[in-house]
């Protein structure tokens, strides 16, 4: 593979907490079956698919923290969106709503200042400030959920009890879209923060309870909401299924996916985790940016997306989530999915069949080179090892020598962080701004990949300067012309998510990556299907 890219082996650590190259999922949904799935089938004659009381429950994990700027568990941070609210919601266009912060003004780009709802109140009756907002935020920034998002913040401050001021490392005019982080009282006490949401806990955490002085509480769709302690993986499933839990969040992509089965309702939503292929720029072949850009076209992501992923994922070869403005459909097409073109990329660049052996070589100082390629993949997504195989499939149909090296977490985190490949199949779930800062400046802490090119820094850094819309489009497509020409990462597709419901119990759902419950006083929750032998 020729000249290795050494970096640091701290960066170890950054790549298994920053860097989901393989969409590794570890929760406690994680299993050890090929596919990730189990094997309990809710489709069956004796499982009832319809809400068996009139009680909505929701799951959590009790060996997990509720509190909303720490929990690590999905369920919990679920349940949490019900109880503390974001300073700024985010649609699933990734455009921010006002929420607890009602506006936002900036003169530069770098000084930030958000005007808080000060008619906002916990559940305890005292009013919201712009004191608490800062208190969230500076303990948001300490922690992993969080603290990516915000790494280019510098200082956060109430310049009094409405003005919250934010400064920022670098000019970013889509901040905004970063800010939907659960906001709690400052009152220092144990426990449980005290929270301004719709619904509040009940003292023994059995269930959720409307929030009488709550701004829209008479919209709300349901008065209490119970809640259910999660087991492993088949009792989640088999609560589900007979209807203990009614609503629940599926990742068909990673490996924290169950098999709820068909005989539901299933709402799928957009996220922001791209998968990529990313390129060692050090490497003796993929050093050479003509024949990196020739691999654009060696990507089926169609066949990837529906056949391999079953149609839970976006095509993209930009690097912007396609359910977004900003997602040029026009220029991506220019990057789409051919054979032919990438052959003859290849040949154009002085890639061809030297030695008439069926297999194409590249020219060096000392003579013509045979290829192969080290493309490495983590072992424990099988979704991604297929993917893997189908790209190295058909480089190989034009005569390019390639290797799927299937490697465990630890030796593939290793294997990035050191430079010990010349392709990796990777994952990364990209902040609501697009920031591509960290995963592709030469200092950013994301970059596996060697770039030593300030152009990305000056292309990134005029998208992210864009003061109006128009300029904003026109820099990201600049941006995005650029990356894809270097194809440092060639972008293959980005994930979707789902939220799943029993038939018939629930309408209006307009999830987004960030709350499953967002624009909740649209919805419409019927329980009345029934009555289980246990309802108190």
């Amino acid at each position: 593979m020729g000249k290795r890219m050494k970096r640091p082996l701290l960066l170890l650590l950054c790549a298994a907490l920053l860097l989901c190259a393989a969409g590794c999922k570890t929760d406690q949904n994680s299993t050890d079956a090929d596919d990730g799935q189990l094997s309990i089938d809710p489709n069956s004659s004796d499982v009832t698919v319809k809400a068996q009381d009139d009680l909505f429950t929701l799951g959590y994990d009790a060996n997990e923290t509720m509190h909303p700027l720490y929990t690590t568990s999905v369920a919990n941070a679920m349940v949490d969106s019900l109880v503390y609210e974001f300073a700024v919601e985010v649609d699933q266009d990734f455009q921010p709503v006002p929420n607890l912060i009602l506006d936002w003004t900036t003169d530069n780009g770098i000084s930030w200042f958000f005007t808080v709802d000060t008619t906002v109140t916990f559940h305890d009756g005292s009013t919201l400030t712009a004191g608490d907002v800062a208190y969230s935020l500076n303990q948001a920034r300490r922690f992993d959920a969080y603290s990516q998002r915000l790494n280019k913040v510098w200082g956060v401050s109430a310049l009094n009890d409405e003005t919250l001021m934010v400064t920022l490392a670098d000019t970013n005019y889509m901040f905004p879209r970063l800010l939907n982080v659960p906001v709690v009282k400052n009152d220092g006490a144990d426990g449980l923060p005290t929270g301004s949401g719709p619904y509040e806990f009940s003292a023994d955490l059995s269930c959720l309870t409307l929030y009488k002085d709550y701004r829209n509480a008479a919209e709300m769709p349901i008065d209490v909401i119970y809640l259910h302690q999660n087991g492993d993986r088949e009792q989640m499933i088999s609560d589900y299924s007979t209807s203990l839990v009614d609503l629940v969040v599926n990742d068909p992509t990673g490996l924290s996916r169950l098999g709820y089965g068909s005989n539901n309702e299933v709402r799928y939503f957009p996220t922001t985790n791209m998968q990529f292929i990313g390129m060692n720029t050090l490497s003796e072949f993929t050093c050479y940016q003509s024949y990196r850009y020739a691999l654009n076209f060696a990507v089926d992501r169609a066949y990837i997306a529906n056949n391999i992923l079953n149609g839970s994922a976006a095509t993209a070869s930009i690097p912007i989530c396609p359910e977004n403005s900003l997602y040029n459909a026009d220029l991506a097409s220019r990057y789409a999915f051919d054979l032919e073109n990438c052959k003859r990329l290849f040949s154009d660049a002085g890639v061809r069949d030297y030695d008439e052996d069926g297999m194409l070589e590249y020219q060096l100082p000392g003579g013509i080179a045979e290829i192969d390629l080290d493309f490495i993949v983590c072992s424990d997504n099988t979704d991604k090892v297929k993917a893997a195989q189908k790209i190295a499939a058909d480089l190989e149909s034009i005569g390019i020598g390639i290797t799927v090296r299937q490697l465990t977490w630890v030796e593939y985190v290793y294997s990035i962080t050191n430079g010990e490949y010349d392709m990796f199949y990777g994952e990364i779930k990209l902040p609501a701004d697009f920031n591509l800062t960290d995963l592709m400046t030469t200092n950013g802490v994301k970059n596996f990949f060697g770039i030593n090119d300030p152009n990305y820094y000056e292309y990134i850094h005029s998208f992210l300067s864009a003061q109006t819309d128009e300029e904003r489009y026109a820099a990201c497509d600049y941006m995005c012309q650029y990356i894809a020409d270097g194809a440092v990462i060639v972008p293959i597709c980005f994930e979707k998510q789902q939220v799943l419901t029993h038939r018939d119990v629930v309408s209006g759902i307009e999830a987004t990556q960030y709350n499953m419950f967002y624009n909740l006083k649209n919805w419409t929750i019927n329980m009345k299907v029934g009555e289980r032998e246990d309802t108190p």
